[in-house]
């Protein structure tokens, strides 16, 4: 009884959920080389394997690193900037109403042809002062039912994002340079090792520590230790810190070898860190002073001086 209650129950539920998917075309949009200062517009096509009407919004994502690795023609990730883009891109309808009902036959840009249900259009609005190399992007598809829909509860729905592509004329270089290494003690048990790296290259790029090894006294892998990805533009030193823990760490110093990558390379260097007894606050490697806006205080100053003048 129990094991007929339970498929029929399952065939209830199956009955009442549906899955469907939502896409793009083409779902690889390739500007090709652009111009700096400029405002582009581009098109691509909506469809839906709904029954019922379906509305979908369009927004900005940042690409996966996958997507970088993997990309097509029209994108080269070795000279490639991740400078964010999200501003760059601006939707003049962002929510669309695909109706199954309502499908036309396109000719897509690689000769191919399929059926849609609706054009949605977006702008590439690119700053004077954008990065040179390539750049990526892809636009989102958010779904939700119309109010007052009486359609069933949805079991799954598959979303494929549309990668758009674009180059930028000029010279881009990724590179890192491991600047300075620092440990200092965190705990009984934890030590802080702090990684300073500099971004020499041209354009913004994601930085991480690939690895970092600490030796014992007797030159044996004590620790392999890893960090997440951080991003620096071009010029832009930060420290990167990892931790290690070790029940009962002593105090001296220690051996290190460092690797840290920026996806299209990478940089290994040899170094030493000390683990006091006491705790340290402040790390001994300084960040680079930030430049102070001297022009922000002339402008308050004439300012001030305009508000006397006119009230005298």
């Amino acid at each position: 009884m129990r094991r007929e209650l339970v498929i029929v129950t399952m065939m209830l539920i199956s009955s009442c959920a549906f899955s469907i998917s939502i896409g793009a075309a083409p779902g690889y949009y390739d500007f090709g080389e652009i111009k700096s200062g400029n405002r582009y517009i581009g098109n691509i096509y909506l469809m839906t394997t709904s029954p019922y009407d379906i509305y979908v919004t369009l927004g900005y994502k940042p690409p996966q690193a996958a997507f970088m690795e993997t990309a097509r023609t029209g994108y080269n990730l070795k000279n490639a900037s991740e400078e964010p883009v999200n501003t760059w891109f601006s939707f003049p309808i962002s929510k669309i109403l695909l109706r199954p009902s309502e499908k036309t036959l396109v000719k897509l840009p690689d000769g191919s042809f399929t059926y849609i249900n609706r054009k949605a259009s977006f702008y590439l609005n690119v700053p004077r002062n954008a990065e040179s190399g390539y750049h990526m992007g892809t636009i989102d598809l958010t779904p939700s039912l119309p109010k007052g829909s009486k359609a069933p509860a949805v079991g799954t729905i598959g979303v494929t994002r549309a990668v758009v592509v674009f180059k930028i004329p000029g010279k881009a270089i990724r590179k890192a340079d491991i600047i300075a290494m620092d440990g200092e003690r965190a705990g009984a048990n934890e030590a802080r090792i702090d990684i300073l790296v500099k971004n020499t290259g041209t354009v913004t790029e994601s930085v991480y520590l690939d690895e970092v090894k600490v030796y014992d006294h007797l030159n044996n892998v004590a620790a392999v230790l890893r960090s997440g990805a951080m991003k620096l533009k071009p010029g832009e030193s930060h420290i990167i810190p990892v931790y290690w823990y070790k029940k009962g760490l002593e105090s001296g110093n220690y051996q290190i070898k460092v690797t840290v990558s920026w996806i299209t390379g990478t940089q290994t260097k040899l170094g030493s860190i000390e683990v006091p007894n006491e705790i340290v606050k402040k790390s001994a490697i300084e960040q680079p002073p930030s430049r102070f806006p001297w022009w922000l205080i002339v402008l308050i100053v004439l300012v001030i001086m305009l508000i006397i003048y006119w009230r005298w």
